[in-house]
């Protein structure tokens, strides 16, 4: 049985938790699940953590949108649009509380970095949005709630919003996104993973300043494929994640502000 979130919530059940705060849930959630994945950088078996540990049905359809979608959480019984390759028209699947239904287009070889962020992003939004969609949330009818899933659609940066969010659906999204990147890229996986490579090149361990020297500017290029390819996540996640652990210099270190 999963680990459940404990924290605050907002009028509308949405989670008001710390970037810290998520950190440690997601180290509790993987050494639940995986406890080599946190002494050892390593790839989290993403499919198992959702199926298994979190018991979620993954169901693989061409999802029918004006824009494109690359999942979608089922949290209350409902129907959901899809491409029907038999008519070519839009269809409707019927699917049970606790379903992903993945977009076909994710299944291809060259998208399988993006298929596993997707599924942590999915599963985080089970984990910490249950309480939002639940029948008894007097904001049901009204809110965002009054929908039976949630719909992840492509052209965001992974992780990384830019300014503070505005609305409960953007402030969502930003919580999965960060969350699914702390489980696939655990902080103690990430912290030994950076070591051994600067240990590698027989450097120091410390903060990588774009622009400062050519050195560094190899090593922000280097690092975040090295930690790609240690944890089978696309570059720019493994980017972003480096910035926000302050590895590779980016402005102001993060506040305590509530995700």
């Amino acid at each position: 049985m999963m680990i459940e979130l404990k924290t605050a919530y907002t009028l509308t059940r949405i989670p008001y938790i710390t970037r810290d705060a998520l950190e440690d849930y997601a180290i509790r959630l993987v050494e639940d699940f995986d406890p080599e994945r946190i002494r050892f950088p390593g790839v989290l078996d993403i499919d198992r953590f959702i199926t298994e540990y979190l018991e979620l049905e993954i169901e693989v359809q061409r999802i029918w949108s004006e824009k494109t979608v690359r999942a979608v959480t089922v949290f209350k019984e409902g129907s959901v649009a899809v491409y029907d390759p038999a008519t070519r028209r839009k269809s409707h699947i019927l699917c049970s509380s606790g379903t992903v239904v993945v977009d076909s287009s994710l299944m291809y070889k060259q998208a399988a970095r993006r298929l596993r962020f997707t599924l942590a992003h999915e599963g985080a939004h089970w984990c910490m949005h249950r309480h939002t969609f639940a029948a008894d949330n007097p904001f049901e009818q009204d809110g965002i709630a009054g929908n039976h899933f949630l719909a992840a659609k492509s052209g965001r940066a992974d992780y990384n919003p830019g300014e503070r969010t505005k609305t409960d659906l953007a402030r969502m999204e930003q919580q999965a996104d960060f969350l699914a990147a702390s489980i696939l890229m655990p902080l103690p996986a990430v912290n030994a993973a950076t070591y051994c490579f600067f240990h590698e090149l027989g450097e120091t361990p410390r903060t990588i300043i774009p622009k400062a020297s050519n050195l560094d500017d190899h090593l922000a290029s280097q690092l975040p494929q090295f930690l790609a390819d240690t944890f089978e996540v696309s570059a720019e996640s493994a980017s972003i994640r480096l910035k926000k652990l302050s590895y590779i210099a980016s402005g102001p270190k993060p506040s305590l502000t509530a995700l």
